[in-house]
């Protein structure tokens, strides 16, 4: 499924460079692997994070912005 954090892009992206032995921290972005409630798509973004402003907040503290 698309956006999914287990079995996602970026857990393929992690293991290729465990692979490389290049240790970055990576941060997974995505649905998590429970159940989400039936709401609109904007609750349901808040609920996994990936709304504006939970996106804003993850970037302010990683300092990317």
């Amino acid at each position: 499924e698309d956006g999914v954090i287990s079995g996602g892009f970026g857990v393929a992206i992690a293991t290729l460079l465990n692979q490389k032995n290049i240790n970055i921290k990576i941060n997974h972005l995505g649905i998590p692997d429970t159940l989400i409630e039936h709401a609109t798509i904007q609750e349901q973004k808040e609920f996994c994070g990936l709304d504006e402003i939970s996106l804003k907040i993850f970037l302010d503290s990683i300092n990317i912005l």
